[in-house]
């Protein structure tokens, strides 16, 4: 009669799991471990590699360079020289003024032919000193007023235009300056031969007034 070979029983059987359920990385998965999803290295899927989040730091703006402003009187001297006249500055005058003078004589003329055609009257050369004393001061003051007007409207009369020559200041200050002209006259001319010789070209009604052409 043979003995009866000793059967082992695991502690496990019949609890409801397997010892190896979880599974192995060298061990097939069984479908109980696919549902009950362990804790094992199989189960768990790959590794998750996690990146160190990167911070963005904004990069701070440099501050403004300070402006560095000259004092009153060296900004003063500085534009001062800026603004001083080129060597042809009294002869673009000097031409300027020869341009208004022609230009209003040419009116003037025809005003005048128009003026004796309407009369009937004739000129002819016969007429006395005191008339072409007279006819030659009302041109000179026709042609101060014009060119007045010219400046007060336009910035600068016909002449100056040409030349590129402007008055930028206000109405006040060229009227001023208009107004004093005839001073340059009674001077006998010295108040217009100051140009020449002033640091800032400047005649006599210009130092005056305060106001004298600049060059564009």
């Amino acid at each position: 009669m043979e003995e009866p070979k000793l059967k082992f029983k695991p502690i496990t059987e019949g609890l409801g799991f397997h010892p190896f359920s979880d599974g192995l990385p060298y061990a097939p998965q069984s479908p109980q471990a696919k549902k009950t999803m362990g804790t094992g290295a199989v189960a768990a899927g790959p590794a998750k590699i996690v990146l160190p989040q990167q911070k963005f730091v904004k990069e701070a703006k440099p501050a403004p360079a300070a402006v560095v402003q000259p004092p009153a009187f060296q900004k003063s001297f500085i534009e001062a020289r800026l603004n001083m006249p080129s060597m042809l500055y009294p002869l673009k005058r000097v031409m300027a003024f020869v341009l208004d003078t022609v230009f209003h004589l040419s009116l003037a003329v025809i005003a005048l032919y128009g003026l004796t055609t309407w009369l009937n009257l004739t000129l002819n050369g016969t007429e006395p000193k005191e008339f072409f004393v007279v006819a030659a001061l009302l041109f000179a003051i026709t042609n101060s007023v014009l060119t007045l007007m010219e400046e007060l409207l336009f910035g600068s009369s016909m002449g100056g235009k040409i030349m590129g020559l402007e008055l930028q200041g206000g109405a006040g200050k060229i009227l001023l300056r208009g107004l004093l002209f005839p001073l340059n006259i009674l001077t006998l001319g010295l108040g217009l031969l100051m140009m020449f010789f002033d640091d800032e070209r400047r005649a006599l009604h210009d130092r005056i007034s305060g106001l004298r052409p600049i060059e564009k």
